[in-house]
C-alpha cells in the first residue's frame, strides 16, 4: 500500500514492492533527443510566486518521458472547483491522483488532501500542507510539516496508516530549458518530501521548471518507498509540456 499523496508537487499528495533498482540522478541534461534539454542557468530573474504556476480551472496535456528520452504517452492534468475535503480546487493527473487545493490567509497553496483512486485511499493532512508558497526568493528554502492520516476512500473510519509528513520546497535557480513546447526561462523548483508512517516510510526529490504566469512546463521527480525498513522500490518520471502554455 502506498502513501496517496504529490507531487510536483511531490509523494505528499501525488501521493507506499518489488526489488530496489537503479535510477539516474536527477539533475542531468537528458540524452540527445529527448523531449527535456536542460540548457544554461541564467541569474535569478526574481522572486517565485504563487501566480507563477498559474492554478486555474481547465486541463493541461503533458508528455510522460521513458528512461531513454522517449516521450512514451500524454498525461493529462485537470484543475477543477470543488468543495470537497475543505478545498476550493482539484488537480488530477489522469485517473489515478487527485489532489485537493486552497489558498491560506498567507496567500500560500495548501493541499488538505489527496485520494489515490487505484488503492482506494485518502492521505489526509492537519494542518494543511504548503505545496506552494505565497512568494519565494531566489535560493530560499521553506519547510512545511504536517500529521498525515491514510484512510479507506470508501470508509473513512478505517484508519490504514498514520504519522508525519514533511516538505522542504527551495527555489533553487533559473534555469533554460527546451521541450516540444519550446524554448523557456523556467524557476527551477526543488523539493524533498518525506512520509514517516507506521510500517511504510516514502521520499520524493523533484525538480520542477516553473515559467512565469505559465505554470509548469517540466518535472523530474525520483520516489523511493520502504516497507518495514527494508524491502521497497524506486521510481523515476519526467514529464513535459505538450503544447506552449498559454
Amino acid at each position: 500500500m502506498k502513501p496517496a499523496a504529490l507531487i510536483a508537487w511531490g509523494c505528499a499528495a501525488a501521493g507506499v514492492v518489488g526489488c530496489a533498482q537503479a535510477t539516474k540522478p536527477l539533475d542531468e541534461a537528458g540524452v540527445v533527443g529527448s523531449p527535456l534539454q536542460l540548457l544554461e542557468k541564467p541569474p535569478p530573474s526574481g522572486a517565485l510566486t504563487a501566480a507563477d504556476f498559474r492554478l486555474e480551472a481547465g486541463d493541461v496535456v503533458f508528455l510522460e518521458v521513458d528512461d531513454q528520452g522517449q516521450a512514451v504517452e500524454p498525461l493529462t492534468f485537470r484543475r477543477e472547483k470543488t468543495d470537497q475535503f475543505g478545498a476550493s480546487m482539484s488537480l488530477s493527473e489522469g485517473s489515478s491522483r487527485t489532489q485537493f487545493l486552497k489558498k491560506d490567509e498567507q496567500g500560500n497553496i495548501v493541499m488538505t488532501a489527496a485520494v489515490d483512486h487505484d488503492e482506494h485511499a485518502v492521505s489526509l493532512f492537519e494542518p494543511p500542507m504548503v505545496v506552494v508558497y505565497a512568494e519565494l526568493g531566489a535560493g530560499e528554502s521553506r519547510t512545511s510539516e504536517s500529521a498525515m492520516r491514510v484512510v479507506d476512500s470508501n470508509d473513512h473510519s478505517k484508519q490504514r496508516e498514520v504519522g508525519k509528513a514533511r516538505r522542504t520546497t527551495t527555489y533553487a535557480a533559473d534555469q533554460r530549458i527546451r521541450t516540444p513546447a519550446g524554448e523557456f526561462t523556467a524557476k527551477r523548483v526543488e523539493v524533498q518530501f518525506t512520509a514517516d508512517l507506521g510500517l511504510a516510510d516514502a521520499t520524493e526529490q523533484s525538480i520542477t521548471f516553473v515559467v512565469p504566469q505559465r505554470g509548469i512546463v517540466a518535472e523530474r521527480t525520483i520516489e523511493e518507498r520502504k516497507i518495514l525498513g527494508a524491502f521497497g522500490t524506486k521510481t523515476r518520471r519526467t514529464i513535459v509540456l505538450a503544447e506552449s502554455p498559454r
